[in-house]
C-alpha cells in the first residue's frame, strides 16, 4: 500500500501475520500539506509508539486482547442472569430475628 492509496489526512497501520507466530508492522500515512511540521509531529510520534508497541509489545497487547475477551464473555453471562441465589440458613434467620445480630451503622464510628 502507499501513502498516497490512504485518504488524505489519515493515517493507518498494517499488520501482518507470519506462519512462526510472528509478524510485521508496517505504518503508513498520507498527512496533507496543511499541517505544519510542528503540528504533524504529534500525530507522527503517536504513530511511531504504536508501532513500537505492536513490535515489541505483543504478548500484553494479546493478554489485554485475552482479559478483554474473558472479560465480555463474564458480562454476557452475567446478562443471562445470576447462577448463585442466596438462601440464608435457619441458624441466621433466628439470630437475626432474636435480635442476635448487631447492624452495622456507618455514621456511629469512633474516630
Amino acid at each position: 500500500m502507499k501513502p498516497e492509496d490512504l485518504p488524505e489526512d489519515s493515517m493507518g497501520i498494517i499488520m501482518q501475520p507470519h506462519p512462526d507466530g510472528d509478524f510485521g508492522v508496517t505504518v503508513i500515512h498520507n498527512l496533507s500539506d496543511q499541517w505544519s511540521e510542528e503540528e504533524a509531529e504529534p500525530f507522527m510520534d503517536i504513530l511511531n509508539g504504536l508501532n513500537m508497541v505492536l513490535s515489541n509489545g505483543f504478548e500484553m497487547l494479546a493478554m489485554y486482547g485475552a482479559m478483554g475477551r474473558m472479560l465480555k464473555d463474564v458480562m454476557d453471562q452475567a446478562d443471562e442472569g445470576p447462577e448463585i441465589v442466596f438462601e440464608a440458613d435457619e441458624e441466621l434467620l433466628e439470630a437475626i430475628s432474636d435480635a442476635k445480630v448487631i447492624p452495622i451503622n456507618g455514621k456511629k464510628r469512633v474516630h
